[in-house]
Formats: structure tokens, sequence, C-alpha cells
């Protein structure tokens, strides 16, 4: 009867074991192609390197060749929270379904701006600039 018993938990535990795991949060890590929503509804697509670890979280966006980093950053439950000190801005957004939505604050020179952030698709490599 011993060995019944025990062989019933092991079988209980194989099955437990052997299930799906639940899918894994999305990830924030990587390159996004952005679009924030200027007047007039015009659409000013770049691109932004975000990662996050735990609550604390950092993003980059490219102005050209120059790489601007926020000062602080978090990502929680899905919201992100990016602080720009220099240009006084803030890009507040929230992941679902892969996608980024929100707004992105310019402090006391306006309205926010809409903004859309989308996990970067694999690009072909650009050919190099003509000199």
């Amino acid at each position: 009867m011993r060995t019944k018993l025990s062989l019933s938990y092991i079988a209980a535990f194989l099955a437990l074991v052997a299930l799906p795991a639940p899918a894994a949060a999305q990830s924030l890590n990587g390159l996004w192609d952005a679009t924030v929503i200027v007047n007039n509804g015009i659409e000013i697509p770049f691109r932004m390197e975000l990662s996050a670890s735990g609550a604390e979280a950092k993003g980059s966006f490219f102005n050209g060749d120059e790489k601007v980093t926020s000062t602080t950053g978090k990502f929680e439950h899905g919201a992100l929270t990016l602080s720009f000190d220099e240009y006084g801005t803030t890009l507040e957004a929230t992941l679902k379904d892969g996608r980024l939505e929100g707004q992105y604050a310019r402090g006391t020179r306006g309205a926010p701006f809409p903004s859309l952030l989308r996990a970067a698709t694999a690009r072909a490599a650009r050919p190099p600039p003509c000199s």
C-alpha cells in the first residue's frame, strides 16, 4: 500500500511538472520603432532602445547619431515612465500586446503628444551612405 501511495504522489508531481509554463511576461528589453504624433496629426518616427531590470528602467532615443538616455525610469505592472531631465520631458506608456501606448509630456511647453512604440522587427541592413 505504501508503494501505491508513493507512486500516486510521484505521478501527480510529474503531471504538474509536465504542464506548460504560463506565458512569460512581455519584455521591454530591445529596440522599438516609435512614433510621436505632433501638430495636425503629423507622425514623427524614431527608434528607441529600452531596458528594464526589476522596476528600474531606462530608455534611449536617437537624434541622428546622438543617443539620448533617460535620466530616471521605472517599469511596474506594465506601466513605463521615463524622464529626460535634459529636455524637461517625460514618456509615459502602457505595455499591452507587444505595444507601448501613451504620451510624451513636454512640461510647460504645451500639451503632451500621443506616442506609440512597437517592438522593432528585423530589417535588412542599410546600404552604406554615398560619399
